[in-house]
């Protein structure tokens, strides 16, 4: 009988156990990895719903990191936080434990998943000479990062990973990488089937207002000031004036220390006198579920997205969508199209837009039938899978 070749052992690393849109997508390209062919393994450097999520799945390792450099914001990364000799000293213990622990997982590849792991996985990768790949979910440009942190990540991609992954042509572009540099552009992947059905039970913007029914406008994602909440308050201050029916359900809840935004977006909703109109839904563990009781999803981000993930979600469940110009939005909706493209920071342009849907809910229809096939051919799973077991092909191929 012929010999059963080996499972090459993929080892995911990444810094948060929180459910955030990297580490939802990392767990899509787990649940459909070939498992004839390839074994996951993850190291997260923290505790929390992430390790729930992903038990039963793969192996998974908690390596804890000290929370004065767990709490460090990806936007600090430069040269001060590389003085600072208590971080500093630290962070190279802790990159000691990655090397032990990973020395004694014997992976083929370390795929990491986030800037801070790229920085301490990438450390280790290269000290145990694996094959290392960076898969790049932020911009890394000015107008997302600071620039001291644009200018050592954009050194470090050139001379750590063996291979980059970015999540589209914008983050890409962000990167500068030289000629001869590997990479590819691989979207994030997700259940596009379930948020089709789970959005088809539901009625249609024009069967919602055909019956005179309460229309739900709703913007999804973690509560941030560069998320654009704010915007989207002030644009349904706008749009109430002549659809005073409206609610704006808000889904999502803030992370990384920024609760005190939050806090000031209630302000804000109450000065508007829209209580009775925005609701706060917090943070939703069953994503597809919550935009399926919408009729209109809007995207505000008020710096271009790296992707824009929940924007082919929300079209994915055959909902009309608005969304800023830039970035990955601007890859995933052709306006006019698939959906309707606004000016960052332009509450009223963001008003009018949906404004224009109301008034036109067969076009808007129309529209997010467009939308839904152009989602459900570009972000299915299982076809991203294929894409990224394709990289680990051509590494390991390389590697021999």
């Amino acid at each position: 009988m012929p010999t059963q070749k080996r499972k090459q052992r993929i080892l995911y690393v990444d810094q948060t156990a929180a459910l955030g849109g990297g580490e939802l997508a990392l767990l899509s390209l787990i649940k459909q990895l070939d498992r004839s062919r390839f074994e996951p393994i993850v190291i997260l450097f923290q505790d929390g719903p992430f390790v729930e999520k992903l038990q039963g799945l793969c192996e998974v390792h908690v390596v804890l990191l000290d929370a004065s450099v767990q709490e460090f914001r990806k936007d600090a990364i430069g040269i001060r936080s590389v003085l600072n000799f208590e971080k500093l000293k630290i962070s190279l213990a802790y990159v000691g434990n990655l090397v032990r622990t990973i020395r004694r997982l014997r992976p083929d590849i370390i795929h990491t998943n986030s800037l801070k792991a790229d920085l301490l996985g990438g450390l280790a990768a290269k000290l145990l000479r694996i094959p290392l790949i960076w898969h790049v979910r932020d911009r890394i440009a000015d107008d997302y990062l600071p620039p001291r942190t644009v200018k050592v990540f954009r050194r470090l991609c050139r001379i750590v990973p063996k291979y980059i992954i970015a999540n589209s042509q914008s983050t890409l572009e962000t990167l500068f990488l030289p000629p001869g540099k590997p990479f590819r552009v691989i979207s994030s992947g997700f259940d596009v089937e379930r948020f089709r059905d789970l959005g088809s039970q539901q009625p249609s913007l024009l069967e919602t207002m055909r019956a005179g029914r309460t229309v739900n406008i709703g913007i999804v994602g973690r509560i941030s000031p560069w998320k654009g909440q704010e915007v989207f308050a002030l644009a349904m201050a706008e749009v109430r004036k002549e659809f005073p029916g409206i609610k704006g359900p808000i889904i999502g809840a803030a992370l990384f220390g920024e609760q005190e935004f939050e806090a000031k977006l209630h302000d804000i909703v109450h000065n508007l006198a829209l209580d009775d109109v925005i609701q706060f839904k917090g943070f939703q563990n069953d994503v597809a579920a919550a935009i399926a009781q919408l009729h209109i999803l809007i995207h505000a981000s008020v710096i271009p997205e790296p992707l824009g993930q929940v924007i082919a979600q929300g079209m994915a469940a055959g909902k009309p969508v608005v969304a800023t110009r830039g970035g990955g939005a601007s890859e995933i909706v052709q306006d006019g199209v698939t959906g309707l493209l606004v000016p960052a920071k332009d509450y009223v342009a963001l008003a009018e837009a949906i404004l224009s849907l109301l008034r036109d809910p067969e076009e808007a229809e129309k529209m997010a039938l467009r939308g839904q096939q152009t989602a459900m051919e570009n972000f299915a799973e299982a076809s991203i899978a294929r894409k990224v077991e394709a990289v680990y092909d051509t590494m390991l191929k390389t590697d021999n």
